[in-house]
């Protein structure tokens, strides 16, 4: 056992650790345990903190959600989500490349996942073909093992490289420090291997990939690179970090684009390669001796407070609170299209026309750091004011349990906003990161158990169960730091659910079904 996680087989190994499979309160989750010969070294234990404070940051669609970990214990572990399928890899060198289709779901998932990465703060540092999975949702990054903070210290010494030469930029190349440019040049790296089969560069020996990066030019047929994708390829193999577009901006122009719908990614057929993971008695077993690693019972996980909190103001009719944002806004003009996508704007307000409930969508980019995001909701019609958020970094949503129409107000150009149509869709059981806001709705089960596993900086923190639909408040619950748990929350017979911390701390919670 890791914690609360009963390890079924080994899946796999690397510089770093040991990935298991194993099952538990979150049902199928890959741990990654570090390995025995690293636990003392300074270095390491702070690259998988890197590591953890990375999956916990990042929130999209398109990366693996952090369940469990204990970074305290003898030898730290993490668990993520299970993600079935085969990597980008192997699914290329077993069905070849891929058609133009999936491409362009490739490269709409690729750059939804670093956009979020990039603007929670973070590089991943090492996108690669076996870094990304072939789903059934779409292209799926996982291993956040090297990934950063933009301003993080190097975690190796001079002469040594960390990553992988053959996607390397040709400043990593050089010696340089990986940017969130490097990651947008590995972006068009694997979209060419996906294109082609072979990778940019070639392979080789280090030495001679890495030379090859630094001073010769990508060999590439572009012709087999899905047309809609050949310029921005290009231009994210440029030489020179500043002519690369950001990943916010490939995800913005390819957008439009999206065949790299949920309907394509399903027509394109994700699932149909070899799963990652092999069946039932193709998973190396875990050998019952010797036994699982001693784990000394790690201490309790507190954070100060990373945000100065939101404020929410509504009306009995409308509920509006944080709810977690699987894709980030766009960066163009605020324009409706009625069918509840509206992009982020560069202006300071816009509107939106509710057919239902629906969630409106802020993520921070203002580059001034005394400066976030605050932004009032009014009905469009009445002027009247419906919500109210501030004090807002990073990616956060609001839920509105009406229809009709809307204005919002924002603070800054660079605070930009999306209306999503909807409540979004959450599977049980979950884990809502700390900073995010409300879960996205999930179907209502007998009792709701809630475990808060991030009190953000606070003493306090109140799960408080609403009704999909109109917003109503249905149940809640208080518990202090160190504090017994989880609470137990009734739906009241309601179908469709979710759930946001009404102490305004904006706590993290792990989201299950009661067993009793």
């Amino acid at each position: 056992m890791l914690g609360r996680h009963r390890l079924v087989g080994r899946l796999g190994g690397g510089g770093m650790g040991v990935v298991y499979l194993a099952e538990g309160p979150q049902g199928r989750v890959a741990v990654k345990l570090i390995r025995a010969d690293l636990v003392d070294d300074p270095d390491y234990r702070l690259r998988f903190q890197r590591e953890i404070q990375a999956c916990f940051r990042v929130s999209s669609a398109h990366t693996a959600r952090l369940v469990d970990f204990e970074l305290e214990a003898d030898r730290p572990w993490l668990a993520t989500e299970f993600v079935d399928g085969t990597d980008l890899h192997q699914r290329v060198r077993t069905d070849g490349p891929l058609s133009q289709t999936a491409q362009l779901a490739l490269a709409v998932g690729l750059a939804e996942a670093l956009a979020s990465i990039h603007a929670a703060g973070l590089v991943h540092r090492d996108l690669k073909p076996s870094n990304v999975l072939w789903t059934a949702n779409g292209p799926q990054v996982i291993d956040f093992g090297i990934a950063a903070t933009a301003d993080a210290r190097p975690l190796t010494a001079v002469g040594q490289f960390i990553g992988t030469p053959t996607w390397f930029s040709p400043e990593q190349a050089a010696g340089g420090e990986a940017t969130a440019a490097a990651d947008v040049f590995a972006w068009g790296g694997l979209l060419c291997f996906a294109a082609t089969g072979v990778p940019p560069f070639g392979t080789g020996q280090p030495e001679v990939v890495l030379n090859r990066v630094r001073f010769a030019q990508p060999d590439v047929d572009y012709d087999r690179v899905a047309p809609p994708l050949r310029a921005l390829v290009r231009r994210t193999l440029a030489r020179e970090p500043e002519r690369r577009p950001s990943a916010q901006t490939l995800h913005d122009k390819l957008a439009d684009s999206a065949e790299a719908t949920a309907s394509t990614v399903r027509r394109v057929g994700f699932a149909t390669a070899v799963t990652r993971v092999p069946p039932p008695g193709q998973v190396v077993p875990v050998e019952p001796s010797p036994p699982a690693p001693a784990i000394r019972p790690a201490r309790t996980r507190r954070r100060g407070r990373r945000y100065a909190g939101y404020a929410v103001v509504a009306t009995v009719v409308l509920a509006v609170a944080g709810i977690v944002a699987g894709t980030l806004a766009d960066a163009g003009g605020d324009s409706s299209d009625g069918s509840g996508s509206t992009s982020g704007s560069s202006a300071l307000e816009g509107t939106y026309q509710a057919d239902g409930p629906w969630r409106i969508v802020i993520r921070d980019t203002i580059q001034n750091t005394d400066n976030s995001c605050e932004v009032t909701l009014k009905n469009a019609d009445t002027g009247e004011q419906i919500g109210q958020a501030v004090d807002l970094q990073g990616t956060w949503s609001f839920q509105v349990s009406a229809s009709g129409s809307y204005r919002w107000y924002k603070n800054d150009p660079d605070c930009l906003v999306e209306a999503r149509a909807g409540t979004g869709t959450a599977t049980l059981p979950f884990t809502q990161q700390a900073n995010t806001g409300d879960t996205d709705a999930f179907t209502a089960p007998a009792r709701v158990a809630v475990e808060v596993i991030d009190f953000n900086g606070s003493e306090e923190c109140s799960p408080t169960l609403h009704d999909a639909t109109n917003g109503e408040v249905l149940d809640s619950a208080s518990v202090n730091h160190g504090g017994a748990g989880p609470l137990l929350l009734d739906p009241k017979g309601r179908t469709q659910v979710f759930l946001n911390d009404s102490s305004d701390h904006a706590c993290g919670m792990r989201v299950s079904a009661a067993t009793a």
